[in-house]
């Protein structure tokens, strides 16, 4: 069987600095990634300790979904399960053991990580379930037409990841900040249902040049 690259969801424009941004975060976290090659602990391990980190999160923001203490504690954990997901990567190269296999279930656990906390935030009644669920759908399509550009060599220039800023405004809100959740959603849904048609219509003339039609 032809071995496959690395697979990623990185736009063109990014993935020419995310070789870069490697390097510095391998190097950060080398430390701790020579401690869990001593232990013995593997990237995919990591992985599943990062979807753990949700549960926790799960419940001290269902327990109390108003900010002040339990908000901010379920934050620890939602930093944690960002972290360990940044520290798969460093990991696995390390251990010379990475590949497409590895960057599947890293994209798998990152992407079920973002659906995961919407859907926390939903049952919370932090978000609007059916705005949260539309996020969901649009960011999962988005998200699947760039892993298949990157295939076809016909990546974005640019991809919007509207995940990181829903996790800093989840942040600051667990402190007392504004809540704008829903209307930063329908915002960041906007761009993805953007992302969704400018990949649909890319990968179609794609394939269809390829068959000569």
């Amino acid at each position: 069987m032809k071995k496959l690259d690395d697979l990623n969801y990185f736009s063109e424009e990014e993935q020419e600095k995310q070789k870069a941004f490697e390097t510095k975060r391998d190097r950060f976290f080398d430390p701790i990634v020579s401690l869990f090659i001593k232990l013995k602990i593997s990237p995919n391990f990591i992985s599943l300790l990062g979807m753990l980190a949700l549960v926790p999160f799960a419940y001290f923001t269902l327990s109390n979904p108003h900010p002040g203490k339990s908000l901010i504690i379920a934050n620890i954990f939602l930093v944690l399960h960002i972290v360990l997901d940044g520290i798969d990567g460093p990991l696995a190269r390390k251990m010379g053991v990475s590949g497409a296999h590895g960057s599947f279930v890293d994209m798998i656990c990152d992407h079920s990580g973002m659906a995961i906390f919407t859907i926390i935030l939903s049952f919370a009644g932090i978000i609007n379930g059916s705005i949260g669920n539309v996020y969901v759908f649009l960011y999962t399509m988005a998200i699947i037409f760039v892993i298949n550009l990157d295939l076809l060599k016909k990546q974005f220039k640019w991809v919007f990841r509207s995940k990181y800023f829903f996790y800093l405004m989840f942040l600051v809100y667990s402190f007392g900040g504004p809540e704008y959740f829903n209307e930063a959603l329908i915002v960041f849904s906007l761009f993805n249902a953007i992302l969704f048609v400018r990949g649909f219509t890319r990968i179609y003339n794609t394939l269809k040049k390829s068959e000569g039609l």
